[in-house]
């Protein structure tokens, strides 16, 4: 969802005008909000919770409307998918990620679904168990991480 400077969603040379009559399409961006856009460090771009929605406005926009004239919205609206997102434990990236939930969920005409980002077998290497939703702990002794009631209450 964002341009070659990590900063606004940019999609050249697609107007998407006529929009998407048969509802079909669904357009995937990945939406991390730490300074890196890797999910695994302490901080948020901006320094302030709220960038948890706002780097999700410029898609939605596009999404909604014709060649982003906020008044004029397309008879069909395209549909979009969070494919990757991911966020640590601190303080301001929970809240960060709470406010990007609520976003989702309350322009759900064009976010249909989202992903958070696993990382698989690389989320116990590279550092990023800091933003993973693994369970912590042992077998018989596993601990959800905080992240996963913030998602679960997004169901």
């Amino acid at each position: 969802m964002q341009d070659a400077a990590w900063g606004t969603f940019n999609q050249p040379g697609w107007t998407g005008n006529n929009g998407d009559p048969l509802n079909n399409f669904a357009f995937e961006g990945h939406a991390y909000l730490d300074s890196n856009n890797s999910g695994i460090r302490d901080d948020v771009q901006g320094g302030n919770a709220s960038f948890g929605s706002t780097i999700m406005v410029d898609m939605t926009n596009w999404c909604r409307y014709t060649n982003g004239n906020t008044s004029t919205p397309k008879a069909n609206p395209f549909k979009a998918f969070v494919g990757e997102f991911g966020w640590t434990t601190s303080t301001l990236p929970m809240q960060a990620g709470t406010n990007q939930l609520d976003y989702l969920s309350a322009n759900s005409d064009v976010w249909i679904g989202w992903t958070w980002y696993l990382g698989g077998n690389f989320a116990s290497q590279a550092n990023y168990t800091y933003g993973s939703v693994v369970p912590s702990g042992s077998v018989g002794y596993y601990t959800d991480r905080p992240q996963l009631a913030q998602l679960t209450a997004h169901l």
